[in-house]
């Protein structure tokens, strides 16, 4: 019988854990009996997985592109939680144009929400994982990453 997930990692941060591939990772975290805490900047569409799951799922409103935000959200989730063993960097945004017409505040709010956010919460993570010797991060990117898309130059 295979050994549960929740067995060996209890605790998980799923951002952008309202739509999508964030709300899948959640769900199955959730399953796996690992308690989450997902992020959205969006209230009302993590209510309803907070109902789903009134235990185990913990709703959390941040906005990525604030450092100082996203670091506090960590930190209050593991004082909430104990130590965090999963960190899943899902979140993403998009502010699509041409470069020639790109104002530096949209290729700098992507940069901040896809990027660093990302390296900021691995970071955070990071100092406990490696004292415990044990977690997971996982950071979900994009095939444009790779092969690009017209009007997409920042993302």
């Amino acid at each position: 019988m295979a050994e549960r997930l929740a067995t060996r990692f209890r605790t998980a941060l799923v951002t952008g854990a309202s739509t999508g591939l964030g709300r899948a990772f959640a769900r199955m975290l959730l399953a796996e009996g690992v308690a989450v805490w997902g992020t959205s900047r969006d209230a009302a569409r993590l209510a309803d997985m907070a109902q789903e799951h009134p235990q185990a799922f913990h709703p959390v409103v941040l906005e990525l592109a604030d450092a100082a935000a996203a670091a506090r959200a960590f930190r209050a989730a593991e004082q909430a939680a104990g130590p965090l063993h999963i960190l899943v960097n899902n979140a993403g945004m998009t502010r699509d144009m041409l470069a020639l017409r790109m104002r530096d505040a949209d290729w700098q709010a992507v940069l901040d929400v896809d990027l660093s956010a990302p390296f900021r919460l691995a970071r955070a993570a990071l100092k406990g994982m490696l004292r415990r010797r044990a977690g997971r991060i996982i950071s979900i990117s994009s095939i444009v990453g790779v092969t690009g898309n017209a009007g997409q130059s920042n993302y």
